[in-house]
């Protein structure tokens, strides 16, 4: 059995309905609202819902019994050592959506066990997507990578969102250059990038899934770009870093809010677009791919599940770290484009300039 926490969520219901679709294995959905289970899941033919808290272990005790593996798409639970402790010795593997410090994740968790975490779009498949497109390449050189949204953050969301952005593992303004982490100077044009036939504000990051893609594939220069799309959202953004801190209930607040607006007119999305430079049959070149998705909560869920899917089939190894270090990136990507969805992925010839220079001048 597989146990999702948080399967009434936006990214848990996504999760619970590519697993009832590619899964023969039941599923039991936790939620705290059980009655908010059952009204969310539609069609779904789950077998088992039962209400779970994620900061009570009786009540995790509970709900793992049974699962051989266990993902949360609830928040990042408050007691990681325990609960991580707890499932593992149940003899579960553990997936989190959220990111969890490595400290607070139990030191004696059995070989033969998995505990993933990271396991959303970014981190996690923004460390898969560019391991994965440089088996294209005989030798990597340089690297650009965009990740861009626009969507509603429940609170939950922006919490996780805000928390990854302001983390002190996140050098903002940071870039991988020459072999070593530089301040990014911007060229004249700061901020401003078009992709998916929009023009968007980007902001240059370096962490710690940014500093394990550039020393796998050796690279001489990296770049990492989150986008926002929304005029709310962005003005949140922009004093974020001030208010956080200090508010950090009315910040969020404020995202959750900024996002709905935003969104009230337009489509949501989210997606990848990244840039490699290097050799391909000893001839310099540049190649684009581009994934886009319906929605930053679907390619949360997305992620999730296939990771859930790798873990089960055995295509990634067992060990604890984040889902954007995992030791083999071709198996799950095999994975995530053999399941029917929505999503684009496409690689294309030339630099990212190139590519939507032609798709501007089609409009």
């Amino acid at each position: 059995m597989i146990g999702i926490i948080g399967g009434s969520g936006n990214v848990g219901r996504h999760v619970v309905s590519i697993l009832e679709r590619e899964q023969t294995e039941p599923l039991r959905v936790g939620s705290r609202n059980t009655s908010r289970s059952d009204n969310s899941q539609g069609q779904l033919n789950i077998r088992d819902v039962m209400a779970v808290d994620i900061d009570d272990i009786s009540s995790i005790k509970a709900f793992i019994t049974d699962c051989k593996i266990v993902i949360n798409c609830a928040k990042v639970p408050t007691d990681s050592e325990e609960l991580t402790w707890v499932v593992a010795n149940n003899g579960s593997d553990y997936i989190d959506v959220g990111m969890i410090d490595r400290s607070k994740i139990a030191s004696d968790i059995p070989d033969n066990c998995s505990v993933i975490y990271g396991a959303g779009s970014t981190p996690g498949l923004s460390g898969i997507l560019p391991r994965w497109f440089a088996n294209d390449f005989a030798k990597v050189k340089n690297l650009k990578s965009y990740y861009a949204a626009l969507g509603r953050f429940t609170k939950t969301a922006a919490r996780d969102y805000l928390d990854g952005l302001f983390h002190e593992t996140n050098k903002s303004m940071m870039i991988w250059k020459n072999g070593q982490v530089a301040p990014y100077v911007t060229d004249g044009n700061p901020g401003r990038v078009r992709l998916f036939n929009r023009e968007l504000k980007s902001f240059p990051y370096f962490d710690n899934e940014s500093l394990y893609v550039a020393k796998e594939l050796d690279l001489k220069n990296g770049e990492w770009y989150m986008t926002l799309d929304g005029e709310c959202t962005l003005k949140v953004l922009e004093t974020a870093k001030y208010h956080y801190p200090n508010n950090p209930a009315q910040t969020i607040q404020s995202l959750h809010d900024a996002t709905k607006a935003d969104c009230a007119g337009d489509k949501e999305y989210a997606g990848f677009v990244i840039q490699i430079d290097g050799e391909i049959k000893r001839r310099e070149l540049s190649r684009t791919l581009s994934f886009l998705y319906d929605s930053p909560a679907e390619l949360t869920g997305l992620t999730a599940a296939v990771t859930v899917i790798a873990v089960k089939e055995q295509r990634i190894p067992p060990g604890v770290y984040p889902l954007g270090e995992c030791g083999n990136a071709r198996a799950f990507m095999q994975i995530l484009q053999r399941i029917k969805t929505s999503g684009r992925l496409e690689v294309h010839k030339g630099p990212i300039c190139e590519l939507y220079q032609e798709i501007e001048g089609e409009i």
